[in-house]
């Protein structure tokens, strides 16, 4: 739990800055865009649950276990970003939705989706440079998935089959999710878990910026 006189100090502190706020029990986990994320939003906020992190549980526990007060702000990070079905190059898409960044006092995060970097180290350090001189946090976004049954490493394939998304590894077949290892970033995090058929599709709709 967090210690309370810290949470009254974020409170006076949103109160001299004219922040609205709520404050309450939020809940941690790492299973976002499941197919029953309805259900599981309404459970919790039936039990008074105000919203979801990754990091809150792990923040406190340790800074029980280390004898550190810590308290726990939930900021909306707001994403201007192009279509993500957009043709449009990394440093034109930085620069553009950098201009946006006046206008988020929360913060900001833009995104860049490349493939597989590890031949051209180079162009990475190029985008990573433009992004420090131009903008106030980004990321790129790369495909290093895996395949238990045929050791292939890249990127596993999103195909559609009588109307479902699958994800499919391109050099043996294989469409068992128990044998695939897949990550991608949805909405600030990187995932691990695979996703409801909505997500999956914005995933596959993604274009490449590089």
């Amino acid at each position: 739990i967090p210690d309370t006189d810290l949470v009254f100090q974020v409170i006076e502190a949103a109160k001299s800055c004219g922040v609205s706020y709520y404050v309450g029990k939020v809940r941690s986990h790492d299973t976002f865009y499941t197919e029953r994320e309805e259900e599981i939003d309404h459970y919790w906020s039936k039990k008074g649950i105000l919203g979801a992190d990754m990091e809150t549980a792990a923040l406190f526990t340790i800074g029980s276990l280390r004898g550190i007060r810590t308290a726990s702000i939930l900021n909306t990070v707001n994403e201007y970003e192009v279509d993500l079905t957009e043709e449009i190059d990394a440093f034109s898409k930085l620069k553009f939705e950098s201009e946006f960044q006046a206008l988020s006092i929360g913060g900001a995060v833009s995104y860049v989706e490349v493939p597989d970097m590890q031949d051209n180290i180079p162009a990475v350090i190029s985008i990573i440079q433009y992004i420090y001189d131009n903008i106030m946090y980004a990321e790129l976004n790369t495909k290093s998935d895996y395949c238990q049954e045929c050791d292939f490493h890249g990127e596993i394939q999103i195909v559609s089959e009588n109307g479902k998304l699958l994800w499919e590894c391109p050099s043996c077949g294989n469409r068992d999710q128990e044998t695939m290892n897949v990550a991608r970033r949805t909405c600030g995090y990187i995932g691990t878990q695979y996703w409801n058929q909505g997500r999956t599709e914005e995933i596959r709709e993604r274009v490449l910026h590089l």
